[in-house]
């Protein structure tokens, strides 16, 4: 068998299963460890790799069933770096990165810093490795704490990231210059919504803040200020939606200046409130 024709079949497939011509050509390269590059010249060569061909084989099945491309090759890129990711953690999603720009904007070097619901340690690492601070990483899921420890370890920044347990907020610890989260923000019908893809392999705990969805955002809010230090900020993502009702309470609990930034689809993603 050509190259041309494990292509082309698969292409078909993938086709009938409504997924994108971009994911089997990732899912090909991964499996055969070859470059994008490379992917479009070996057509007309004989596939002797068996091995590799099963693999490829086996995981694009996985991505027929719906199994989205990050937990299949186990990787995602975040603001130009490659975290490992699982079915243990949310997949990151690209508002997030506007979530560190504003955290960034924020920050000065040697601040310590809280991540709420930490996950894969996208946005703890990342915000360790820009800005030279020191960050706690809060997951209070035991499993998705382990994939945390990999990808802090992955990027050697054991010294500047701590993970630990917890709901909301450490036990011990604090106050801190800045708290960040993103944490679960859907409702129930929204999350009900939801691609069957999301909802069977993505961690609903991960998702849904309960009943409106605003919950565990508003719960962040109300015992963040007496956790950050005088001039620090808390920055959240929120919801489609939410932006107004957030940047509402944070005023009410004596944050000033509050504010709202939008994403790249103008839609109002993270509130930052000064102590």
């Amino acid at each position: 068998m050509r190259y041309g024709e494990l292509i082309s079949d698969a292409l078909q497939k993938g086709c009938q299963a409504g997924i994108e011509p971009l994911e089997i050509e990732l899912l090909l390269c991964d499996a055969f460890t070859i470059s994008r590059s490379r992917y479009w010249t070996i057509r007309q060569d004989e596939v002797t790799n068996k091995r590799s061909m099963k693999r490829f084989i086996r995981k694009l099945k996985r991505l027929m069933r719906g199994e989205p491309l990050d937990y299949i090759l186990k990787k995602r890129e975040f603001f130009s770096r490659v975290f490992v990711v699982d079915r243990r953690v949310l997949v990151p999603r690209p508002e997030t990165e506007i979530l560190v720009e504003q955290t960034l904007a924020r920050i000065r070097p040697k601040d310590t810093v809280l991540d709420i619901g930490a996950g894969s340690g996208c946005v703890s690492v990342t915000l360790a490795l820009e800005a030279n601070v020191q960050v706690t990483a809060l997951e209070i899921d035991r499993r998705a704490r382990r994939l945390l420890q990999t990808n802090i370890g992955r990027f050697g920044v054991e010294k500047r990231v701590t993970a630990c347990g917890g709901d909301l907020f450490p036990r011990k610890g604090g106050p801190w210059q800045i708290i960040v989260a993103n944490p679960p923000y859907l409702s129930d019908a929204e999350y009900r919504a939801l691609p069957a893809r999301i909802r069977r392999f993505e961690p609903r705990r991960a998702l849904v803040g309960g009943p409106k969805g605003s919950e565990i955002l508003l719960r962040i809010v109300s015992g963040s200020h007496s956790r950050i230090r005088p001039g620090g900020w808390l920055v959240l993502e929120t919801g489609a939606d939410q932006a107004r009702e957030i940047a509402t309470a944070m005023k009410t609990r004596g944050f000033d200046p509050v504010q709202i930034e939008v994403d790249l689809a103008g839609i109002e993603r993270v509130v930052a409130g000064r102590r």
